[in-house]
């Protein structure tokens, strides 16, 4: 069944006209959310963070709704998963998860929460941003901020020996997600993703469940778990 934003031009097409109904909203409030686990040998000194943005295009045009499973309900599933587990296995150091608003709107949450911080952005050991991990490819993406290039060395160095995922693939630092708004802070971050076969249906009315894959997940969960219990 083709949604509504798929519109097949005909081969001799010379002209094409798109009529877009569209709302200017000159104010949203968003809404960031946050929430930790406290560690069993400290409250907030030397923490983890672990961030997610839960907010996506909504609909575009009638009945064009874009679901958004991997982009980015997939971190978020992942930020719940996390907190299960440290529910029932208290980690020495403690964790905070936050859950961003507003990353599709130029990262506004992320720009916000860094400005105004409610533990302080200097005592973050170590940042997580989980973006798109809903896809099966072997390779890891990740984004490093300068303040975390040890983390990623180490981080590295454990795949290669647990063999989570084929590769750790590390590109330039760029302001597409959460990450940016804390590296530009000095907080030692970094920005994960993988890019499977589902990826090109990310910001389409495609992107849902029925393409959402869970495939690295067991891999993910496990290449971070045992990175907070080495580090």
């Amino acid at each position: 069944m083709r949604s509504k934003s798929q519109i097949l031009i005909p081969k001799n097409a010379s002209k094409a006209t798109i009529n877009l109904e569209n709302k200017f909203l000159d104010s949203y409030n968003g809404k960031n959310l946050i929430t930790y686990i406290k560690g069993r040998e400290n409250d907030f000194d030397d923490y983890y963070m672990f961030m997610a943005h839960y907010d996506h295009l909504g609909c575009i045009g009638e009945g064009n709704i874009f679901s958004g499973a991997n982009d980015n309900s997939s971190g978020t599933a992942f930020l719940l998963t996390l907190m299960n587990y440290y529910k029932k296995h208290r980690p020495e150091n403690s964790i905070v998860f936050l859950f961003l608003d507003a990353e599709e709107a130029n990262l506004l949450g992320a720009y916000h929460y860094a400005a105004n911080p409610l533990i302080p952005l200097d005592e973050i050991e170590f940042a997580f941003n989980l973006d798109m991990v809903g896809d099966n490819a072997p390779v890891l993406t990740t984004e490093v901020s300068s303040a975390a290039f040890e983390d990623y060395i180490q981080m590295q160095e454990l795949n290669k020996r647990k063999k989570y995922f084929t590769e750790i693939k590390s590109r330039p630092l760029a302001d597409n997600s959460d990450h940016y708004a804390f590296a530009v802070k000095g907080v030692p971050v970094m920005y994960f993703s993988i890019k499977g076969e589902v990826y090109p249906k990310y910001h389409t009315p495609e992107d849902t469940y029925e393409n959402f894959r869970s495939d690295k997940f067991p891999d993910l969960f496990g290449l971070f778990t045992n990175y907070i219990k080495m580090d």
